[in-house]
Protein backbone atom coordinates (compact mmCIF):
# COMPACT_ATOMS: atom_id res chain seq x y z
CA UNK A 1 0.00 0.00 0.00
CA UNK A 2 1.47 3.72 -0.82
CA UNK A 3 1.50 5.78 1.69
CA UNK A 4 1.92 8.80 -0.53
CA UNK A 5 -0.83 9.56 -3.33
CA UNK A 6 0.49 12.34 -6.62
CA UNK A 7 0.04 15.59 -5.20
CA UNK A 8 1.16 15.35 -2.31
CA UNK A 9 4.01 17.74 -0.56
CA UNK A 10 6.80 15.79 0.76
CA UNK A 11 10.18 16.50 2.54
CA UNK A 12 13.38 13.87 2.02
CA UNK A 13 14.05 12.09 4.86
CA UNK A 14 17.91 11.57 6.74
CA UNK A 15 17.29 8.22 5.16
CA UNK A 16 18.50 9.81 1.40
CA UNK A 17 22.01 8.84 0.94
CA UNK A 18 24.79 11.39 1.48
CA UNK A 19 25.74 11.25 -2.20
CA UNK A 20 22.59 11.99 -3.44
CA UNK A 21 21.97 15.42 -5.01
CA UNK A 22 19.00 15.80 -3.01
CA UNK A 23 18.10 14.87 0.47
CA UNK A 24 17.95 17.11 3.76
CA UNK A 25 21.22 17.32 3.39
CA UNK A 26 21.73 19.29 0.15
CA UNK A 27 19.69 22.67 -0.66
CA UNK A 28 16.59 20.17 -2.67
CA UNK A 29 14.82 18.87 0.68
CA UNK A 30 11.14 19.13 -0.58
CA UNK A 31 9.36 18.04 -3.54
CA UNK A 32 5.97 16.84 -5.37
CA UNK A 33 4.62 13.51 -5.47
CA UNK A 34 3.95 12.97 -9.37
CA UNK A 35 3.82 9.32 -9.99
CA UNK A 36 2.93 6.01 -7.30
CA UNK A 37 3.34 2.74 -8.69
CA UNK A 38 1.63 0.38 -6.21
CA UNK A 39 2.84 -2.61 -7.19
CA UNK A 40 6.36 -1.85 -6.96
CA UNK A 41 9.05 -4.06 -4.90
CA UNK A 42 11.03 -0.85 -4.45
CA UNK A 43 10.97 2.90 -5.43
CA UNK A 44 7.59 3.37 -6.00
CA UNK A 45 7.46 7.01 -6.01
CA UNK A 46 8.67 9.59 -8.40
CA UNK A 47 9.42 12.90 -7.01
CA UNK A 48 9.44 16.16 -8.57
CA UNK A 49 11.92 18.34 -6.52
CA UNK A 50 10.99 22.09 -5.82
CA UNK A 51 13.97 24.94 -7.59
CA UNK A 52 14.42 21.99 -10.13
CA UNK A 53 12.21 20.14 -12.66
CA UNK A 54 14.18 16.37 -11.83
CA UNK A 55 12.18 13.55 -11.27
CA UNK A 56 13.46 11.36 -8.73
CA UNK A 57 12.64 7.86 -7.47
CA UNK A 58 12.45 7.52 -4.04
CA UNK A 59 10.60 5.08 -1.51
CA UNK A 60 8.65 4.95 1.72
CA UNK A 61 11.69 5.64 4.22
CA UNK A 62 13.22 8.45 1.81
CA UNK A 63 10.23 10.98 1.87
CA UNK A 64 7.38 12.15 4.67
CA UNK A 65 5.05 13.78 5.05
CA UNK A 66 5.45 17.95 4.49
CA UNK A 67 4.46 18.95 8.12
CA UNK A 68 3.76 22.63 8.10
CA UNK A 69 0.79 21.44 5.46
CA UNK A 70 -1.34 20.19 8.14
CA UNK A 71 -4.34 22.77 9.56
CA UNK A 72 -7.15 23.25 11.28
CA UNK A 73 -9.65 20.59 10.52
CA UNK A 74 -7.51 18.02 8.58
CA UNK A 75 -7.81 14.03 9.85
CA UNK A 76 -4.61 12.65 11.09
CA UNK A 77 -3.20 9.52 12.31
CA UNK A 78 -1.53 9.87 15.96
CA UNK A 79 1.65 7.16 16.55
CA UNK A 80 1.46 4.83 18.84
CA UNK A 81 4.74 6.16 20.76
CA UNK A 82 2.70 9.33 21.75
CA UNK A 83 1.48 9.93 25.34
CA UNK A 84 -1.57 11.73 24.11
CA UNK A 85 -4.12 9.83 22.01
CA UNK A 86 -1.64 6.74 20.85
CA UNK A 87 -3.00 5.23 17.46
CA UNK A 88 -6.17 7.03 17.52
CA UNK A 89 -7.43 8.74 14.10
CA UNK A 90 -7.83 12.63 15.24
CA UNK A 91 -8.74 16.17 14.04
CA UNK A 92 -6.39 18.78 14.45
CA UNK A 93 -8.81 21.56 16.05
CA UNK A 94 -5.86 24.10 16.08
CA UNK A 95 -2.32 24.90 15.18
CA UNK A 96 0.53 26.33 17.75
CA UNK A 97 0.16 30.43 16.68
CA UNK A 98 3.82 30.66 17.75
CA UNK A 99 5.18 27.16 16.33
CA UNK A 100 2.83 26.31 13.81
CA UNK A 101 5.07 23.38 12.56
CA UNK A 102 5.53 21.46 15.37
CA UNK A 103 2.85 21.46 17.52
CA UNK A 104 -0.92 20.43 16.82
CA UNK A 105 -4.08 20.56 19.03
CA UNK A 106 -5.78 17.36 18.16
CA UNK A 107 -9.15 15.86 19.12
CA UNK A 108 -9.96 12.49 19.20
CA UNK A 109 -11.24 10.81 21.91
CA UNK A 110 -9.86 13.51 24.01
CA UNK A 111 -8.09 16.86 23.14
CA UNK A 112 -4.38 17.12 23.84
CA UNK A 113 -1.87 19.64 22.06
CA UNK A 114 0.55 17.02 19.79
CA UNK A 115 3.83 17.40 19.05
CA UNK A 116 3.99 17.19 14.97
CA UNK A 117 6.29 14.14 14.91
CA UNK A 118 3.96 12.00 16.25
CA UNK A 119 1.46 13.35 13.20
CA UNK A 120 0.90 11.97 10.29
CA UNK A 121 -1.97 12.83 7.42
CA UNK A 122 -4.77 10.30 7.79
CA UNK A 123 -4.47 7.96 4.52
CA UNK A 124 -8.81 6.28 3.98
CA UNK A 125 -7.34 2.41 4.09
CA UNK A 126 -10.00 0.49 2.28
CA UNK A 127 -9.83 -2.91 1.30
CA UNK A 128 -12.08 -5.54 -1.53
CA UNK A 129 -14.19 -7.96 -0.39
CA UNK A 130 -15.67 -11.10 -2.04
CA UNK A 131 -19.86 -10.68 -0.90
CA UNK A 132 -21.07 -14.12 0.21
CA UNK A 133 -24.73 -13.95 0.65
CA UNK A 134 -24.36 -10.49 1.51
CA UNK A 135 -21.40 -11.16 4.03
CA UNK A 136 -17.62 -10.42 3.56
CA UNK A 137 -15.15 -12.77 2.89
CA UNK A 138 -12.23 -10.85 3.59
CA UNK A 139 -8.67 -12.55 2.45
CA UNK A 140 -6.54 -13.59 4.67
CA UNK A 141 -3.78 -11.26 3.85
CA UNK A 142 -5.85 -8.45 2.07
CA UNK A 143 -4.27 -5.97 -0.25
CA UNK A 144 -4.83 -2.59 1.32
CA UNK A 145 -5.81 0.36 -1.03
CA UNK A 146 -4.69 3.93 -0.16
CA UNK A 147 -7.95 5.27 -1.12
CA UNK A 148 -11.92 4.51 -1.25
CA UNK A 149 -11.57 4.78 -5.31
CA UNK A 150 -8.51 2.52 -5.34
CA UNK A 151 -10.15 0.02 -4.34
CA UNK A 152 -13.72 0.75 -5.96
CA UNK A 153 -11.40 0.50 -9.20
CA UNK A 154 -10.12 -2.67 -8.26
CA UNK A 155 -13.85 -3.96 -7.07
CA UNK A 156 -15.09 -3.69 -10.54
CA UNK A 157 -11.85 -5.24 -12.36
CA UNK A 158 -12.73 -8.30 -10.24
CA UNK A 159 -16.58 -7.97 -10.93
CA UNK A 160 -15.48 -8.18 -14.60
CA UNK A 161 -12.92 -11.03 -14.39
CA UNK A 162 -15.68 -13.12 -12.06
CA UNK A 163 -18.76 -12.73 -13.51
CA UNK A 164 -21.89 -13.31 -11.21
CA UNK A 165 -19.84 -12.79 -7.65
CA UNK A 166 -20.07 -9.90 -5.93
CA UNK A 167 -17.32 -7.70 -3.79
CA UNK A 168 -17.43 -5.14 -1.81
CA UNK A 169 -15.46 -2.30 -0.81
CA UNK A 170 -14.82 -1.66 3.21
CA UNK A 171 -13.02 1.48 4.50
CA UNK A 172 -11.23 2.18 7.72
CA UNK A 173 -13.46 4.95 9.54
CA UNK A 174 -12.21 4.37 13.51
CA UNK A 175 -9.55 2.54 15.52
CA UNK A 176 -8.85 1.86 18.82
CA UNK A 177 -5.83 0.87 20.85
CA UNK A 178 -6.25 -1.03 24.04
CA UNK A 179 -3.77 -0.14 26.67
CA UNK A 180 -1.16 -2.37 28.44
CA UNK A 181 -2.22 -2.89 31.95
CA UNK A 182 -0.29 -5.05 35.04
CA UNK A 183 -2.44 -7.23 37.15
CA UNK A 184 -1.06 -7.97 40.41
CA UNK A 185 -2.01 -11.53 41.51
CA UNK A 186 -1.42 -11.97 45.72
CA UNK A 187 -1.31 -15.87 46.19
CA UNK A 188 -2.85 -16.77 49.78
CA UNK A 189 -1.66 -20.20 51.22
CA UNK A 190 -4.18 -21.83 53.59
CA UNK A 191 -3.29 -23.37 56.49
CA UNK A 192 -5.45 -26.58 57.83
CA UNK A 193 -6.10 -26.16 61.29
Amino acid sequence: MAKFKVGDRVRFTDQCHRGWWFGPHTEIKEGEVRFVEDDAVSLKYRVVCDDSDALVFVDDQHIEPEQGLLKRGDKVCISLDSKYLPGEIARIRDVDPDDPEETYFCEGTDRWWIAAKHVTPYIDASIVCLLEDGEPRPSVKPFVHASEESATKEAERLSLMHIGQEFGVFVLTEKRVAEAYEETVTKHRSVAA
